[in-house]
């Protein structure tokens, strides 16, 4: 007897045990391998948009930084060339001890007219350095008196008078003048006044060797 042609087929594959887990296992393991791709290639992009936004802020905070320093920056102060007629009238309010070539003006700031920077006071007890500001409103000599003093640590002034307070002047002396600041700059005697009827703003300050403040105020009263 012949032997049928069917016997010498392979057993179909869907037949065999084993394909049970091919079948069943081989997709879920496809489906990991890219679940796993997908979301390394998620953390990778998230690491990447993260270093490059971290860059970018970097970038913008130093350059924002060094423009503020810079001499146009929002954090410089603005100065001008002094106005011509208040140089002049300042040169007039001088007191004495001054030689000529001791004041030069210098830049000035948003709110004053013109300032000038004078060296040392030949008078007795006279000041090393001085700088005078000339304005053009009460409301400006007060900016300008206040960021003149601000690197001044307060004391009241000799004879125990109070600092900041008014000040009068003898020929008028049931008249406020302005106001009297008293310290020290740096450990330096130094001293501050307004002068309402000048519309003026002078700060002086001592010698480093030697110098007290009793003997600056001295100077003041004859010199204010």
């Amino acid at each position: 007897m012949g032997v049928s042609g069917s016997s010498n087929r392979r057993p179909d594959k869907s037949q065999q045990w084993w394909t049970l887990f091919e079948d069943t296992q081989q997709p879920h393991r496809r489906n990991r391998r890219r679940n796993r791709n997908r979301n390394g290639g998620l953390v990778l992009l998230g690491t990447v948009l993260v270093i490059g936004i971290g860059s970018g802020l970097f970038w913008f905070g130093f350059h924002t930084s060094k423009a503020d320093q810079s001499p146009g920056g929002s954090s410089s102060r603005a100065t001008h060339s002094p106005d011509p007629s208040a140089l002049s009238r300042m040169q007039q309010l001088l007191p004495p001890g001054y030689s000529p070539q001791a004041c030069l003006p210098t830049p000035a700031s948003a709110a004053a007219l013109a300032t000038m920077t004078c060296g040392r006071n030949s008078d007795p007890g006279g000041p090393a350095s001085t700088v005078f500001t000339v304005v053009g409103s009460d409301a400006a000599m007060q900016a300008v008196f206040a960021q003149a003093t601000s690197g001044i640590a307060n004391v009241s002034c000799p004879g125990n008078i109070r600092s900041p307070g008014p000040w009068r002047r003898k020929a008028a002396a049931g008249r406020i003048n302005g106001i009297l600041l008293c310290g020290f700059s740096g450990g330096v005697p130094a001293i501050a006044w307004t002068a309402n009827d000048e519309l003026m703003v002078s700060v002086v300050q001592a010698d480093a060797q030697g110098s007290t403040l009793d003997g600056l105020y001295a100077w003041w009263l004859t010199h204010s």
